[in-house]
């Protein structure tokens, strides 16, 4: 059956259409102990009842290599004061309401406009990673918690005009903007969104087989009627 719905979900890939680009990071909501982090408060949230959001980020010019090190100005950064953290958004997952107890899996969707040529590195961190920021005078108690923090990273592809040397127009060149969705993953595999699809995949199936079979019997009747017809008859005495 999993083998099923993972083949179902690569054909639903395939014919999305070409208008953006998709990136997909799946991964598991393990539960840890961690502390407030209350630097993140006004981060973007992705939970149950806010499962998108749309963002814009500048991307580094053509060639930048980004570090994989947490950016050290973290706890000063939000999405109003992208300069901080140059190239990146971070964003937080909150895995902890009620409704996704159930799920042990999630993916995370980023799409972008096909005319951006833009490279997305998309980074899962636990609380744990980011606790260096806390200040430690005011450190609380840990609490159990399955939220996580994304981190994305972004760098243009594209090769810039001779003819502009406006370092305004060569920013306003590289603003992209995301989508970002976050959904459960049912049976480890499928993201909610793509069931209504997968049912239809499965009812086409089961109604369309007695059809093709029907269908294939009338043809190989018209063959074997011609096949008779063909046939030389024998000679009359």
């Amino acid at each position: 059956m999993i083998s099923f719905l993972q083949t179902a979900w690569a054909l639903l890939l395939a014919t999305v259409p070409t208008l953006a680009n998709t990136d997909i990071v799946n991964f598991s909501a393990s539960r840890g102990l961690s502390q407030r982090l209350p630097f993140t408060q006004d981060w973007p949230v992705l939970h149950y009842n806010q499962t998108s959001v749309e963002l814009n980020v500048t991307s580094a010019p053509l060639g930048s290599v980004l570090p994989q090190t947490i950016c050290p100005r973290l706890d000063k950064w939000n999405h109003g004061r992208q300069h901080l953290c140059p190239h990146e958004v971070w964003v937080v997952l909150d895995l902890d309401g009620n409704e996704w107890q159930k799920f042990n899996k999630f993916t995370l969707r980023l799409s972008w406009p096909a005319f951006h040529p833009t490279d997305f590195s998309v980074d899962i961190f636990e609380p744990r990673s980011l606790l260096t920021f806390v200040d430690q005078r005011v450190i609380g108690e840990e609490s159990e918690t399955r939220r996580k923090y994304a981190r994305i990273q972004v760098v243009h592809t594209g090769v810039s005009s001779p003819k502009s040397n406006d370092d305004f127009d060569e920013i306003a060149r590289r603003m992209v903007s995301m989508h970002l969705v976050l959904e459960p993953l049912h049976l480890d595999v499928l993201p909610a969104s793509v069931i209504p699809v997968v049912f239809f995949i499965i009812a086409t199936i089961i109604f369309g087989l007695p059809l093709a079979a029907r269908a294939n019997q009338y043809l190989r009747d018209i063959i074997r009627l011609e096949e008779i017809q063909k046939e030389p008859k024998g000679k009359t005495a």
